[in-house]
């Protein structure tokens, strides 16, 4: 509880009034399966039948039949995957992040739906789509989309375009109608384009209905998580040609590509677009070199939770919650550059570009993050050796300089890489 008074920016308000406009500002509408999940909560869950074999495995006719019988398909391989090739009619939600709550939003509560994916991701699928109550799939397609193809039924595709190639497509006049899945408070504080359609994934299949599906769409988000989900939609309502932003917003501002916000003139009603500065960039091996040669000439700050931070962090930097390093004063100032990290760089680019025109202090942001530094510093084959980040300056001591060492006892499965959730 003291940790929350302090760092809790709610429990600041005194007021309830004050109170609840700050909680409901920018709450988006509750997904669909809340409401039954409240009610199962109550009643009690049904009775574990552990001799039924969850899902069953189909092959690509059986499929094809519940399908046309109105069962949902549910992709949930990587979007990459998706694009390449999928059983038409398909909705992509990748297995990371926030899956369970994507799907509950997306696929109507007590519908049919079967899953697509490889075995492993059709186990991992069913044990978290338990935990909202989506426990009974009709089956899953078994082999994934090979056997499809191989019976020789068709398949679709979405174009992933990389942001250099957008870039000159909107340039030359020749750019497709592009279309920001993100909520509308994502889409008022950062997007690529001043003229860009924001149509929220979850009202996209009715806001769809505005646009021509011969002409070509793009759909656009952080990562390409949603983006994904979003030209699966596209797909399903009949628009032709749908296109992706490979990697998403946070793809074109590693790319060095212009950014715009939307904010309000004074004595204007309406936005108007406005440049927004980007911080500069720092490469994992650039960061470890100035460690190694530069000592005490750069100060970090790690916006991750303090749970990731503790399993591993870049050595030498400090822990702070993003809302503390947005709002703090005393990041705007300092003799060194602040290098914000996070993850996979695309919060910190976007606080970096947040706090940037406050100060003249230089604002860095570690491209790639927390996931780049690793695979590229610290893992043999990377530019900058183990060996040379130890010999830069060690942290505090409550922060490990390296990750603990692996354990000697044998460990029965290795630990799963964490991947970027970008919903």
């Amino acid at each position: 509880f003291g940790e929350q008074k302090q760092t809790n920016p709610y429990t600041k308000i005194k007021d309830l009034s004050s109170f609840v406009m700050a909680v409901l500002d920018g709450l988006p509408q509750a997904p669909q399966y809340f409401g039954k999940n409240a009610a199962m909560n109550k009643a009690g869950p049904p009775l574990v039948d552990w001799n039924r074999r969850t899902p069953a495995a189909l092959d690509a006719g059986e499929v094809a039949d519940l399908e046309k019988d109105g069962a949902w398909l549910l992709d949930v391989r990587e979007a990459a995957d998706f694009a390449k090739a999928h059983v038409p009619n398909s909705m992509n939600i990748p297995i990371r992040g926030r899956f369970e709550t994507w799907t509950g939003i997306m696929i109507p509560w007590g519908e049919p739906f079967i899953l697509v994916g490889s075995d492993e991701q059709v186990r991992e699928a069913v044990f978290r789509l338990h935990r909202i109550g989506y426990d009974r799939p009709s089956g899953y397609l078994e082999g994934g989309v090979a056997p499809w193809k191989a019976a020789g039924r068709p398949t679709r595709a979405v174009t992933l375009v990389e942001p250099g190639a957008l870039k000159k497509q909107m340039d030359g006049g020749s750019a497709p109608i592009l279309v920001d899945v993100r909520l509308p408070k994502e889409w008022m504080a950062l997007r690529i384009a001043k003229q860009l359609l924001n149509m929220p994934i979850n009202e996209l299949a009715r806001e769809s209905s505005k646009l021509n599906p011969e002409m070509p769409v793009l759909t656009i988000c952080n990562s390409a998580y949603r983006s994904s989900m979003g030209a699966s939609v596209l797909l399903k309502a009949g628009f032709k040609d749908v296109r992706n932003l490979d990697g998403g917003s946070q793809a074109w501002i590693q790319a060095g590509l212009p950014t715009f916000s939307a904010k309000a003139k004074a004595g204007d009603a309406h936005a108007a677009a406005v440049h927004l500065d980007i911080p500069e960039r720092i490469s994992p091996a650039d960061l470890a070199q100035r460690l190694m040669d530069l000592p005490g000439t750069v100060e970090m700050v790690d916006i991750r939770p303090e749970w990731q931070f503790k399993e591993f962090h870049v050595p030498g930097s400090v822990n702070a919650s993003a809302a503390d390093v947005m709002n703090g004063a005393n990041y705007l100032v300092g003799k060194h550059p602040l290098v914000i990290v996070c993850r996979d760089g695309s919060i910190s680019a976007a606080i970096g570009g947040s706090i940037a025109p406050k100060t003249e202090r230089p604002i860095r942001y570690l491209s790639g993050g927390v996931t780049a530094y690793w695979q590229e510093v610290m893992t043999p084959g990377g530019v900058v050796t183990e060996k040379m980040i130890k010999s830069s300056p060690p942290p505090p001591p409550a922060a490990p300089v390296t990750p603990p060492p692996a354990t000697t006892k044998p460990a029965p499965k290795p630990k799963k890489k964490r991947v970027s959730a970008g919903c």
